[in-house]
């Protein structure tokens, strides 16, 4: 069964303007397949650099999405990516205003099994 995959995570950068959050799968065997990576912060005097990454590590690897548009916005197609339990999208801002919400948005197709 397919549904929208539309799901956000959020974090208060600290006193350095850094921050991560996460988002990912959490019912067995449901895939996600994400079609856009976006990110931005409430608060962009200073623009944070914003990567995001695919795994359970924040590796170079990994790498889906980066960016120094990281708090004012940014978003990048991700087609051909399916997340299953267990992986998520990673997105760690540096540099950026102290105290901004950052927040990582994704939208997609999630697909369970009947």
């Amino acid at each position: 069964m397919d549904l929208v995959l539309d799901v956000s995570a959020s974090v208060v950068l600290d006193g350095n303007g850094n921050g991560i959050c996460s988002v990912g799968p959490q019912i067995v065997r449901e895939h996600w397949n994400p079609t856009n990576v976006a990110v931005s912060a409430t608060s962009f005097v200073k623009d944070a650099q914003c990567n995001v990454y695919l795994g359970t590590t924040p590796t170079a690897g990994q790498l889906v999405l980066s960016t120094t548009t990281g708090s004012s916005g940014d978003s990048s197609g991700a087609s051909g990516i399916d997340m299953q339990p267990g992986q998520l999208l990673i997105a760690q801002w540096k540099g950026g205003d102290v105290g901004a919400t950052a927040t990582l948005h994704v939208n997609g197709t999630r697909l369970r099994p009947h």
